[in-house]
């Protein structure tokens, strides 16, 4: 439940943001490349809970906005895992 709601709090955070704050990259050049950091997930196991990922030099950590507190996030690859983008009753 706790995850759930850390879920929630995330998402009411990015829903309130405006639109114009989200730059659409359909596909990016070599020069937007070049100005971002990709972390490599795919030495996390599927289904493992993890609360940051690194690349060795820059680390993301996953915490509740709301206290601080590290946040478990599921790793699922797609579509091997994780069929489809959404499903209703959550869409």
């Amino acid at each position: 439940m706790k995850r759930f709601l850390s879920l929630c709090g995330v998402l009411l955070l990015v829903w309130a943001l405006p639109a114009s704050a989200f730059t659409p990259i359909s596909s990016p050049d070599v020069s937007y490349l070049a100005s971002t950091t990709y972390i490599d997930p795919s030495a996390i196991s599927n289904f493992a809970g993890v609360t940051s990922i690194s690349d060795g030099v820059m680390t993301v950590s996953f915490v509740d906005p709301g206290s601080g507190a590290p946040v478990d996030m599921l790793k699922v690859t797609a579509p091997t895992h994780w069929l489809t983008w959404s499903e209703d009753p959550h869409s």
